[in-house]
């Protein structure tokens, strides 16, 4: 009916009427993680933030983990470089604190009540010294402190109370902050066994999808038919979503069908494409000779997965969830790396086109 009804309309009025559709959907923020240790001197990020249009980063500030040295939980891998980090200042940014899912396992009743006034101040240190570093180099910041923090966990059935009793103490230690939490694809499936994080909005993680330790797995970082089994859901998560989807990936490393470990490719292009050492057979690379990969021994028999996604599934992947999630207000890529964003550049430049 409605189609028959268009045809009679003037084409003035059917413009306006396309341009008025376009813009009931609101403006989608594009973002990308930074999950390096540290931040370097990169001569190409402020060309591909203005070429993207990108409105906002998230950055890891820090790890929490637990010592069982200390029997306490530690922070790790706290952010550095900040005095290089100007580019991603720029614009709007959000502090990311992942904390292991093994912290929530082991902690007791002290560290119940204490970890979220720890985590609180170590997030408030590093805004400090992130602050001082903006005055420094005269950037004038979007806001005067970050408005929202990013808590980001693989909580599972046994720590989900303690992880969610962390998250709501958190809030009342900064109730003028907006909490938000990563969501892997089970538990967004799965809510009624997971429970749904007492914060404030999501961030639905479309990556790590299923077991890198099966040797029948095709790709544990992304596989286009596990997300869409995922998104099966037909009621909105109770929760404001943003969804990131991943621009990375490694090698799973196997002996015999036996799980060895992950081997990261970066800077061993060369080498892995040496046929000296190794034969390709679709996304599986295997061994004719023993070689060394960053002090990682690789035997002869042993064969390596290539878990990378490709460009054809994240496009399709940006349009699938274009339409499953139609209310999110971000869509961000993990993560930030030079040669992998160069690699992906026309599959991420195409889904930022969709929003």
């Amino acid at each position: 009916m409605l189609c028959r009804f268009f045809k009679f309309l003037p084409g003035y009025t059917l413009l306006l009427l396309g341009f008025i559709s376009c813009k009931m959907r609101p403006d989608v923020e594009h973002s990308f993680y930074y999950w390096k240790t540290s931040f370097a001197t990169d001569t190409t990020v402020q060309t591909f933030i203005a070429e993207n249009q990108i409105d906002h980063f998230y950055l890891r500030y820090m790890d929490v983990d637990w010592s069982y040295q200390q029997c306490m939980p530690m922070p790790r891998a706290e952010i550095t470089g900040i005095d290089k980090a100007a580019p991603f200042l720029q614009k709007k940014f959000t502090p990311v604190v992942f904390i292991t899912n093994k912290t929530f396992e082991k902690i007791d009743n002290y560290w119940e009540d204490s970890l979220p006034y720890k985590v609180r101040n170590r997030i408030v240190f590093i805004n400090n010294k992130i602050k001082q570093t903006q005055k420094q180099a005269g950037i004038i910041a979007t806001s005067d402190d970050s408005q929202e923090i990013q808590i980001d966990c693989d909580w599972t059935e046994t720590t989900r109370d303690r992880y969610f009793k962390f998250l709501q103490k958190l809030k009342q230690l900064l109730p003028d902050k907006i909490i938000s939490v990563t969501i892997r694809l089970y538990p967004y499936k799965y809510r009624s066994k997971m429970g749904v994080p007492p914060v404030d909005k999501g961030m639905l993680m479309c990556y790590n999808m299923s077991n890198i330790r099966h040797n029948a797995t095709t790709n544990s970082v992304f596989d286009i038919k596990d997300l869409e089994q995922y998104l099966t859901p037909t009621a909105p998560y109770p929760l404001p979503m943003d969804v990131a989807l991943p621009v990375f990936g490694w090698y799973a490393w196997f002996n015999a069908g036996n799980f060895k470990g992950i081997v990261y490719p970066n800077e061993h292009q060369q080498l892995l494409a040496d046929t000296n050492y190794f034969v390709k057979t679709g996304n599986i690379l295997s061994i004719k000779n023993d070689v060394e990969i960053n002090h990682q021994y690789l035997r002869q028999g042993n064969v390596l997965r290539l878990e990378f996604p490709t460009e054809k599934a994240l496009i399709k992947a940006g349009k699938l969830l274009h339409d499953k999630l139609p209310n999110i207000k971000r869509i961000a890529f993990y993560h930030y790396d030079n040669q992998l964003t160069n690699q992906y550049k026309n599959a991420i430049e195409k889904i930022y086109k969709m929003y």
